[in-house]
């Protein structure tokens, strides 16, 4: 790694054999043997350090797999395809190859060796969207009964009916009985649907997402009263997927359909079918791969097991028991003609809305006071609305409740619904399949577009032997598949002789400390656990094929100078299998090892990968030594959840009691905004909201054990709380003890 003086090697080579008269010391000095020499003692003290290498270890990490792509027949035209490590949205997502295709194809592309599954998008064809597995380096996409067959025989008959009872009606002031019929549904199928990774939900749940838990959802998505209806636009099956739900009472879901230009009467008397007679979600979701004990059982709803597993670290999403598959259950509605034939074919042109039953599995009858439309109008109609601004018992101007959202995440289309009273939206989240369009402007949860995969190749140098810290030059490679153009970027430069970056022979920039703009003789980006500088990168022209995973690791070399005192220079390249390796190649996001700390201390299993490269393939995922991120130390659990500070840090105990309004004194002096701090050692889960009422709610959630919650109270409940009506009602039996600050 560093400078080495080799006027002293070369003295004491030449001493043994030169006499001491004067002689030209120049004209007997070979740098090309000196080289030589260094290699072999680099590879010798390889040997006594690590041991023996695997016969078939290139030390690379990539691999190129290939996809058969089946579209003949299914997509009309050219279809541009895209290949990514997770679905976009997930943290650790890259596009490996994007290209446009038509009729059978296939395309080659690299991926890391540790990955068994790639994410593919079809651009016209969206049901092909999905995760697809690679077996033997190869996967296969095509339409395999992955949606419903508008010609599949339908064994689906109507059930008993279910009483609904009456309901008070704001327009009449008095009770009315439900017109339609509520039928439950005999031989529902239940298939899978298309598995997730549990962090492709993060731009949904995460704490920067559009559902996190916890918190008022509705109000900052601007979502209007205007109902949420799904028109079929052509004959043909509609499917719904359960694919995430994050709530504990026993809903029931179902469906209803109606003509278009039907009145109000007529759409709430409208016959309604139960579709999941148990909505709840561990009956329709199973999570598998998880690691470090975790479990989703019924007592863990996901939105919960969400917030307990997955942080924030450096702004980055991490969760800390991996990142395991959700598979959700898909659902085949039924479309039931005059003459009560049931089939999966829906006719074109007809409205379909949804209901939930709250908590509808410990009812036994007169359930009516608990469902909740998709469409506002029909909440309002059947009982469950709010009173508007400035409406009177006298004068009212009622609105309907407004319990589901509808958005766009990719090509996928989701119903959200509310079961309850804290507005996050996320209770039940369905995938609505099918030709169908809404009335409504289905807004898109941002996403941004994933960066295309990037290598990273460490070297080292040869200036000194022995270390093994793969920091002389670190440099990546960006790059998909089908892409003419590849962005080198240098990102370390450990050794202090000019290096420079080279393709096919070709020099690439300038030298590489000056890249970063810095002197030859010093060390860039390995030494403080942190970056110190940054280099441009620089675009090159490749093949639209270029591979990592060939035996030359694409091409790419370092060429150093200045060894020997400056009269020798070497190249650095792609090392032969099972020689012992000056440069090795691993995927984006490592972090290479600090200054003289040897790869094998910064990561244990690089070893164990050495000596049998069919095991530790992920060893790179798990630093174990110091590396460029920082001194690693395993996570304890009081770095993820701090330690409660004393009572007494915390300010005014309010004494609040579950189920009792909050005295009016402890709010007397306050002024026009009002914190909060609420506090349980076991963690709570409820809602600040008016006595006796649930028009206002405010979500107050505390996961983790030692939940600490630091909140402002909502403007619209502190006259309350100056009135002596505000009250934290609990949903999980652990209640919090309340201080203001």
């Amino acid at each position: 790694m560093k400078k080495v003086l080799f006027k002293s090697v070369m003295v004491a080579v030449l001493a043994g054999t030169i006499p001491t008269a004067c002689v030209d010391v120049e004209d007997k000095y070979d740098p090309n043997a000196l080289i030589q020499q260094q290699q072999q003692q680099y590879n010798q003290s390889w040997t006594d350090s690590f041991g023996a290498i695997d016969p078939g270890q290139t030390w690379n990490t990539a691999r190129q797999v290939s996809v058969d792509m089946h579209l003949q027949g299914i997509a009309s035209g050219v279809s541009n395809v895209n290949i990514y490590t997770a679905r976009p949205g997930n943290p650790s997502c890259v596009r490996l190859a994007s290209k446009n295709l038509s009729g059978n194809a296939s395309i080659s592309f690299d991926m890391p060796k540790a990955l068994n599954y790639i994410y593919v998008t079809v651009s016209n064809m969206p049901t092909l969207n999905g995760y697809y597995e690679i077996r033997q380096d190869k996967a296969v996409v095509a339409l395999n009964n992955a949606f419903t067959r508008a010609d599949e025989s339908c064994n689906v008959t109507l059930g008993p009916t279910i009483e609904m009872g009456t309901f008070h009606s704001y327009d009449t002031n008095a009770n009315e009985p439900y017109q339609g019929k509520l039928y439950s549904l005999n031989g529902v199928t239940k298939t899978n649907a298309k598995a997730w990774r549990f962090l492709d939900y993060l731009p949904l749940y995460g704490k920067d997402g559009v559902f996190p838990e916890g918190r008022d959802n509705l109000t900052p998505l601007g979502s209007s009263e205007s109902d949420i209806i799904y028109t079929t636009t052509e004959a043909g099956p509609v499917e719904i997927s359960y694919i995430f739900g994050s709530t504990s009472p026993k809903n029931q879901m179902g469906y209803f359909y109606y003509n278009e230009g039907a009145t109000i009467e007529e759409i709430c008397n409208a016959d309604k079918y139960l579709l999941l007679s148990d909505a709840r979600p561990t009956s329709s979701i199973s999570v598998s791969g998880l690691q470090n004990g975790f479990s989703y059982t019924e007592d863990y709803h996901l939105g919960n097991w969400f917030l307990y597993n997955v942080y924030e670290e450096n702004g980055v999403s991490v969760f800390n028991g991996g990142d395991p598959w959700v598979t959700g259950s898909t659902y085949k509605l039924v479309y039931f003609d005059e003459h009560g034939n049931a089939s999966y074919d829906f006719p074109a042109g007809l409205n379909i809305g949804f209901f939930i039953i709250s908590d509808g599995m410990s009812k036994t009858s007169e359930v009516g006071d608990y469902i909740y439309y998709s469409m506002p109008s029909v909440n309002r109609e059947t009982g469950k609305a709010y009173q508007a601004d400035g409406g009177t018992w006298d004068n009212p101007n009622y609105k309907g409740l407004v319990k589901t959202v509808t958005y766009k995440y990719g090509d996928d289309v989701l119903l959200g619904f509310e079961d309850q009273a804290d507005n996050d939206m996320n209770d039940m989240l369905f995938c609505i399949g099918g030709n169908l369009t809404t009335d409504d402007d289905i807004e898109d949860v941002p996403v941004e577009e994933p960066k295309d995969q990037e290598w990273i190749l460490a070297c080292e140098d040869l200036g000194a032997i022995g270390d093994f810290d793969f920091n002389d030059v670190v440099f990546s490679i960006q790059h998909a598949s089908g892409s003419g153009k590849a962005k080198v970027t240098p990102l370390a430069a450990g050794g202090t002789l000019p290096i420079y970056i080279r393709y096919n022979g070709n020099q690439i920039g300038g030298e590489v400390h000056e890249m970063f703009g810095k002197p030859v003789n010093e060390m860039v980006n390995t030494q403080t656990g942190r970056y110190e500088a940054t280099a441009q990168s620089v675009e090159i022209d490749v093949n639209a094929d270029l591979t990592m995973s060939s035996g030359n690791m694409g091409g790419f070399s370092i060429l150093v100078q200045g060894i020997s005192g400056g009269q020798a220079e070497a190249v650095v390249a792609a090392p032969t299998a099972g020689s012992a390796p000056q440069m090795i190649c691993v995927p984006t996001g490592w972090a290479w090892p600090k200054e003289r700390e040897s790869i094998v201390n910064s990561y244990k299993g690089f070893g164990e990968w050495g000596a049998n490269y069919q095991t530790s393939t992920d060893w790179y995922e798990n630093p174990t030594g110091k590396t460029i991120d920082g001194d690693y130390t395993a996570k304890s659990y009081t770095e993820v959840v701090p330690e409660i500070p004393p009572v007494s840090d915390y300010g005014t105990n309010v004494n609040a009691v579950s189920g009792q309004p909050i005295s009016a004194d402890y709010f007397a002096n306050v002024g026009a905004t009002c914190t909060l701090i609420l506090v349980e050692s076991n963690g709570f889960n409820g809602v600040l909201k008016k006595f006796g009422e649930w028009v206002e709610c405010q979500d107050v959630n505390g996961y983790v054990d030692g939940g600490v919650v630091e909140i402002e109270l909502k403007a619209e409940l502190l006259p309350a709380a100056k009135e002596g009506k505000l009250e934290f009602c609990g949903y999980s039996g652990n209640y919090p003890a309340i201080y203001i600050k």
